[in-house]
């Protein structure tokens, strides 16, 4: 059995085709369109037409590719970006209208849960404390599990695409001390996680999941050589967050091999886990290439099964 999930970020919009066997389902094709809708969402408010036109037109890309897939289910989730758009019933109607395919705007919590189950199908958190850091560009969500269990969340506006857009009225070489200011405040909402994990001694663990993730884990193994397979040390936050604010846009494109939707946030995602890791006392940090759709997968297939 073929399925499809979608799963409508602030920053990109993001497919994957997962193939269910007896015992397991795998991710057998991914697709990516750098579409980033929160630069309308969280200046303007509404999605603007132009930005419409192009996520109907990758709608209708992903509705022939899920046809010619053979794909049985399908289910797509808008975060974000489209929680705050005061247009996105119109737009939510229109998406279903001309690819059939319906969008499903999920709350904060609902979000949560389902990166949650992303990581745990991919990390043993069975007697830990762990929490979770998933970067979006709309939001950020502090999910802490106990023994591999959601024991609570707290999700912060305060993700790259809005934190990008706050520094970009602002010379570059102020960028890297404003970005501090204003995640250092936005963390102050988190002194009781903190305290909670500055605490006891059983085992604790941090996970980190999104592209910028998988992006700076890439950059810590080309650049500064970290050997870990699927973990980032908080010295490499440091020098990753040195090395990154010294070069413009196009020099991280160009020296770094980023996408130019990366270019700009990836500063702010490194400052972010930085904070985090020093506030919450870690020195290493878990990388698991999973994120919400990988979730959504998982979600789905439970349902499909149970059915």
């Amino acid at each position: 059995m073929m399925l499809a999930v979608i799963d409508v970020g602030s920053n990109a919009v993001r497919m994957a085709l997962g193939s269910v066997g007896r015992s397991n389902v795998q991710i057998v094709k991914s697709f990516r369109a750098p579409i980033r809708l929160g630069s309308d969402s969280f200046s303007k408010g509404n999605i603007s037409r132009q930005t419409i036109y192009r996520l109907i037109d990758t709608f209708n890309v992903f509705c022939d590719i899920i046809k010619q897939s053979k794909v049985s289910v399908t289910k797509a989730v808008a975060t974000s970006a489209f929680r705050e758009a005061k247009n996105r019933q119109k737009l939510l109607r229109q998406i279903n209208r001309e690819s059939r395919i319906n969008l499903e705007v999920i709350s904060e919590r609902e979000e949560a849960r389902l990166i949650h189950l992303a990581v745990t199908r991919d990390i043993n958190l069975g007697k830990k404390r762990a929490l979770i850091v998933d970067i979006g560009g709309g939001s950020i969500e502090y999910i802490i599990s106990i023994n591999g269990k959601i024991k609570t969340f707290k999700s912060l506006k305060m993700g790259t695409v809005r934190l990008s857009q706050l520094i970009a009225k602002y010379p570059e070489h102020q960028h890297l001390s404003i970005l501090r200011k204003e995640i250092r405040k936005g963390m102050r909402k988190l002194s009781g996680y903190a305290r909670f994990f500055n605490c006891g001694s059983d085992k604790k663990v941090i996970v980190g999941t999104g592209g910028n993730v998988r992006t700076m884990h890439r950059l810590s193994k080309e650049f500064l050589r970290n050997p870990r397979k699927e973990s980032i040390p908080y010295d490499d936050f440091c020098k990753m967050t040195r090395l990154i604010s010294t070069y413009a846009i196009d020099e991280r494109i160009k020296e770094l091999g980023l996408r130019r939707d990366r270019a700009d946030v990836i500063l702010p995602a490194l400052i972010i886990l930085e904070e985090t890791m020093r506030t919450f006392g870690f020195n290493e940090i878990r990388t698991p290439k999973v994120g919400l759709k990988d979730g959504l997968l998982y979600d789905l297939v439970n349902k499909v099964k149970s059915i």
